[in-house]
C-alpha cells in the first residue's frame, strides 16, 4: 500500500496544477505509468518524488509507450 501511495504522490508532482483536472491526471497517471515505476524503480520508490521521477526520467528508453506519452504530455521527458 505504501509503495502505490508514493507512486500516487509521484504522479501526481507531474500533474498540471488544475484543480479540476487532478483526479483525471492521477487516474491517467497511475494507469500509465504504476507498472514502470514498480518495475524500473523499485529500489527507490521509498526515496521521495523526485527521486522516483528521476528514476523513470533516466529510464527513458525502457518506459513502456504508455508512460512516455503521458510523461512526456506532462512536460517530463
Amino acid at each position: 500500500m505504501l509503495k502505490r501511495v508514493l507512486i500516487l504522490t509521484v504522479l501526481m508532482s507531474l500533474a498540471p496544477s488544475l484543480s479540476f483536472a487532478q483526479g483525471d491526471t492521477r487516474e491517467r497517471g497511475e494507469k500509465a505509468c504504476g507498472n514502470d515505476a514498480k518495475r524500473l524503480c523499485r529500489k527507490v520508490l521509498q526515496d521521495g518524488d523526485g527521486v522516483v521521477l528521476n528514476c523513470l526520467q533516466s529510464s527513458a528508453d525502457k518506459l513502456s509507450k504508455a508512460c512516455r506519452k503521458f510523461l512526456e504530455e506532462q512536460g517530463q521527458l
